[in-house]
């Protein structure tokens, strides 16, 4: 499915807020890619849908769940706000016929992060949290740091991403922790290596 149409589902799937978000989150990851000389279509694709379970009430939500057996974690069955990504590639995969393994997973993690991620995973994460609409107080810095080193902006973006959690008092998802280790580890080692 090209972009264009992508677009058009969305708009009648997606409330108003929610659809300039996915946007927004679209034209940031193109962004990001140009700046890293990155093709930018899957990261166009994985940031329009990325949230295009979100705004489906619980009950709907639950309801693809047991429908489409998607197999939710420990945690993600504890964290409704969670479920949305794993809907998410799901619908990515039956409404908009994307098979892609690097955008469905990019959806999939784009709450959390997890380890090994790829460019994709990294530029989705970023955009949807750097997008002009989020009014997060570090989001200029991290726009800045992001337009070179997409490792680091990551990181900054996933502790940011864990000290919500951890204020909010909800469970925090390995699969941060495990991304934030990961991208710290390859930091460091290329510190070192220097």
């Amino acid at each position: 499915m090209d972009i264009e149409k992508i677009r058009k589902e969305l708009k009648k799937m997606l409330s108003s807020k929610r659809y300039v978000h996915s946007l927004a989150t679209e034209e940031m990851a193109a962004f990001l890619a140009k700046q890293h000389n990155y093709e930018s279509h899957k990261v166009r694709i994985a940031s329009l849908l990325h949230d295009c379970a979100k705004d489906l009430p619980l009950d709907t939500q639950k309801d693809y769940i047991m429908r489409y057996e998607i197999v939710l974690d420990e945690i993600e069955l504890k964290e409704p706000k969670l479920w949305h990504a794993a809907i998410s590639q799901e619908l990515a995969k039956r409404k908009f016929n994307i098979y892609d393994s690097e955008i469905l997973q990019s959806i999939r993690i784009h709450p959390t992060g997890d380890k090994d991620m790829t460019s994709v995973d990294k530029i989705v994460v970023l955009s949807d949290y750097l997008e002009p609409n989020r009014n997060f107080r570090d989001n200029e810095k991290i726009k800045v740091i992001a337009m070179k080193d997409l490792n680091q902006a990551t990181i900054l973006v996933l502790t940011s991403k864990l000290l919500h959690v951890i204020k909010k008092g909800s469970l925090i998802h390995p699969r941060t922790i495990e991304a934030r280790n990961d991208l710290l580890s390859i930091r460091d080692f290329a510190n070192n290596s220097a």
